[in-house]
């Protein structure tokens, strides 16, 4: 890690709470929990170098982003590369904004964009065959992680973010929280470790049984 920028600006939030809306106003500074402090935000601590253009050959690059995997850091690699998608594909038909490097698109969404803009699928009799003209043309891949791993990334992200007491609370609940069952947040738990395993359990219980055939 190298680059640590706002590193005083960001310690003179001394709250989780302030720390997660100077976050959402300007993704620099996130909220420690371990350490219990605000630092400069991961996206302002790497710095990677583009990866050399020769070393995309050809072919146009489909980087499928998973959340919670360490995504932002492929994409910023891959960035450099002139076949990568995320210079080349957008969010819709009919935008002119470039699509940002760390965008979660589906391999559904590349193809229906590369379909529209080469047109190469339009003498093809199915789907199926757009679907091999596609995977013929364009080097697609993603990154996966253990799952266990990656529910409890998810659990400290919607803590520190999203679902922070500052955006989250009984007052003013948010519709993407309460669809994800979290719960509220409040310094009771927030600031301790035991605290928060024990709402990380009971918050992923219902969730796994709610799998389970």
């Amino acid at each position: 890690m190298a680059g640590r920028t706002n590193a005083s600006a960001c310690s003179a939030l001394r709250s989780p709470d302030a720390c997660g809306r100077h976050y959402a106003a300007t993704a620099r500074c996130e909220w420690n929990g371990r350490a219990k402090r605000c630092e400069p935000g991961r996206q302002q601590c790497l710095h990677l170098a583009p990866l050399p253009s020769q070393t995309c050959e050809s072919r146009l690059l489909a980087f499928i982003h998973i959340n919670r995997v360490a995504g932002g850091s492929i994409a910023q690699g891959i960035g450099g590369c002139v076949n990568a998608t995320q210079r080349l594909y957008y969010r819709d038909g009919a935008s002119t904004t470039p699509m940002l490097s760390n965008a979660h698109l589906t391999a559904k969404d590349y193809l229906q964009q590369w379909e529209e803009r080469t047109g190469a699928c339009a003498g093809l009799p199915n789907a199926s065959e757009c679907g091999r003209a596609w995977r013929g043309a364009v080097f697609s891949f993603a990154i996966v992680r253990n799952p266990f791993d990656r529910q409890v990334s998810l659990f400290h992200s919607l803590l520190e973010r999203d679902c922070s007491a500052a955006r989250h609370s009984p007052r003013a609940p948010s519709r993407q929280c309460e669809a994800r069952r979290f719960p509220f947040v409040d310094s009771s738990w927030r600031n301790s470790v035991d605290g928060q395993v024990l709402r990380y359990r009971q918050w992923v219980l219902p969730l796994t049984l709610t799998l389970t055939p």
